[in-house]
């Protein structure tokens, strides 16, 4: 059977076990396995893209739903004007209290988190990572599923045999593996032209 959607994956979670007493487990595998996916995994399935009128009373935004990580944050002026990303300490020395055009922004308290409240309400573009949690999906499909239903099934493994107390080796090698594999699929993705090449005008002499 293939593995297309949540419910095939709950079935095949199951058939891989081969124990029907931790079938009602199987959708907390998936969460688990998902969890270790969104901290692992930044591939250009996952990239997404929002914009936001900035508030001018505040200088904390929402993360948007299914957030993983930051690709780029810009603000849509004339020239587009890119936001630095900054540590919470380094947001320290660049925070101010006046209102004017943010320079660059962090994440603090899972909020973002602006240098200054905007003077503008300014259009913010931000580019970041997304992971949709596959059991609140209406299709039961997300931004990895059902292309990367390997590593789902992997990683949901790991975590049951864990659960199991069993030997996880060979589900974590083989999600290891298949990750690998996905990320340096990415990168020729990302970079088609980052290949090694020989240069006609190279002279070592």
């Amino acid at each position: 059977m293939a593995i297309i959607t949540y419910s095939t994956l709950l079935t095949a979670i199951s058939t891989w076990l081969d124990d029907n007493q931790y079938t009602a487990n199987a959708s907390d595998f998936v969460s688990l396995g998902e969890n270790w996916m969104k901290r692992e995994l930044r591939l250009a399935e996952m990239e997404a893209r929002a914009t936001a009128s900035l508030s001018t009373s505040t200088r904390f935004l929402a993360l948007p739903t299914g957030f993983t990580g930051f690709r780029r944050f810009q603000l849509n002026t004339s020239p587009i004007s890119n936001m630095g990303y900054v540590s919470q300490d380094q947001m320290e020395l660049y925070r101010t209290s006046g209102s004017g055009q943010p320079k660059f922004y962090t994440i603090t308290a899972n909020q973002i988190e602006l240098s200054c409240t905007p003077g503008t309400a300014y259009t913010g573009e931000m580019n970041y990572y997304k992971l949709t949690d596959l059991a609140v999906t209406t299709a039961e499909t997300n931004e990895l599923m059902p292309e990367f239903a390997d590593i789902y099934l992997a990683a949901a493994m790991v975590e049951g045999l864990t659960f199991m107390q069993e030997d996880p080796t060979f589900w974590q090698n083989k999600r290891d593996i298949l990750v690998g594999g996905a990320i340096r699929a990415d990168g020729f993705k990302k970079y088609p032209e980052a290949k090694l090449r020989t240069r006609l005008d190279f002279n070592p002499e």
